[in-house]
């Protein structure tokens, strides 16, 4: 026999579960949102090359959810520099299970809402500053397309390296050519080469 006590707690209990099952499949359907909308933003992309109009409206990157774990105090930015701001809203965002990388737009909607103060002007040159700002530092920030940019330690970086080439004898007081080489890995400028440039015989 049941008592009251008993069937409120079953009650709760099962509450309880429903709304973790809830939340569970909410981050699932949000996550498989985040894959799909980069996809639909590519459609309209191509559509807009051969005139059409854009196939799909929603291309919003920010659900309302992820948009409420964002929020921010008005003086979150206020007074710190702006390359360690964009980097603190990118990390939110990132936290926040949103795309990683933010178009221009959205960071200075950002920081706006967030107290920044170095940037002045009008919208337009306030957009323009940041771009500018953001496309410079490289050693910061990576740029994705034409106008979205994410923290360069998200994305695997391209290394350079010097690579010593000559074709010809070269004196001992003469400095070989140095020849700037991208670097990835693997290497594939180099990969499966043998032969040591340092061996060339000179003609004869």
């Amino acid at each position: 026999m049941f008592f009251l006590g008993d069937v409120w707690y079953f009650a709760s209990f099962m509450s309880n579960a429903i709304h973790v099952a809830i939340e569970e499949l909410v981050k699932q359907i949000e996550e498989k949102e985040a894959e799909i909308v980069p996809l639909k933003v590519a459609v309209n992309s191509l559509c807009k090359t051969i005139g059409e109009e854009d196939r799909y409206s929603n291309t919003s990157m920010v659900s309302e959810r992820s948009e409420a774990k964002l929020s921010f105090g008005k003086d979150k930015f206020h007074g710190v520099p702006l390359a360690t701001s964009v980097a603190t809203y990118l990390e939110m965002r990132k936290d926040a299970g949103l795309e990683k990388s933010a178009t221009v737009e959205e960071i200075l909607s950002a920081l706006m809402s967030g107290g920044h103060d170095s940037l002045s002007g009008s919208e337009d040159n306030k957009l323009r500053s940041l771009k500018i700002s953001l496309t410079k530092n490289t050693a910061q920030f990576s740029k994705i397309g034409d106008d979205r940019f994410g923290l360069k330690s998200w994305y695997k970086s391209t290394r350079r390296r010097k690579r010593s080439i000559s074709s010809t004898p070269t004196h001992s007081s003469e400095q070989p050519e140095e020849t700037e080489v991208s670097e990835t890995e693997p290497d594939a400028a180099f990969e499966g080469e043998t032969e040591d440039v340092n061996t060339l015989k000179p003609e004869e």
